[in-house]
């Protein structure tokens, strides 16, 4: 399965979520067991998947690959929803999906590539690398002339 742009606009069937608890794609896929206390760590790695090549965030699989599960999947869908579009200022793009599987709620965020704008969170730009770190502004500029 591709995690980046080309995932597609519809849900996922179960088998692909537990396929995807074995992959090890950091530069389009990551897992968070629940939202994280720092909101700032979940709306970075949004951008840096959305100024890359587009992304998936799972909410309620820990990085092992264990469900965790999150509290009201509904709910916590929602704040993701508030916590992103807050947070992230350019052409940010997503769909979020919930999901129940073992009893556990998951929240699938599928982030698109930006169009016009490079995304930035708290003024500053990110893109996927091994070891995050804000853009330069000659990177911003690539970036924007892509």
């Amino acid at each position: 399965m591709n995690w980046g742009e080309s995932s597609g606009e519809t849900p996922l069937e179960e088998k692909d979520i537990h396929n995807a608890k074995s992959q090890s794609q950091p530069e389009v896929l990551t897992f968070f067991p629940q939202v994280p206390e720092d909101d700032f760590k979940l709306a970075r790695k949004a951008v840096e998947f959305s100024n890359h090549k587009g992304g998936t965030i799972f909410i309620g699989i820990s990085g092992e690959g264990k469900f965790t599960g999150v509290g009201d999947p509904s709910e916590v869908e929602v704040e993701v929803g508030v916590l992103l579009e807050d947070r992230i200022e350019g052409d940010f793009r997503y769909h979020t999906f919930t999901y129940d599987i073992d009893g556990c709620g998951i929240i699938e965020v599928r982030i698109k590539t930006y169009e016009t704008l490079p995304c930035s969170v708290d003024g500053k730009f990110y893109k996927w690398k091994p070891v995050p770190r804000p853009l330069s502004p000659r990177e911003v500029r690539e970036l924007m002339l892509d």
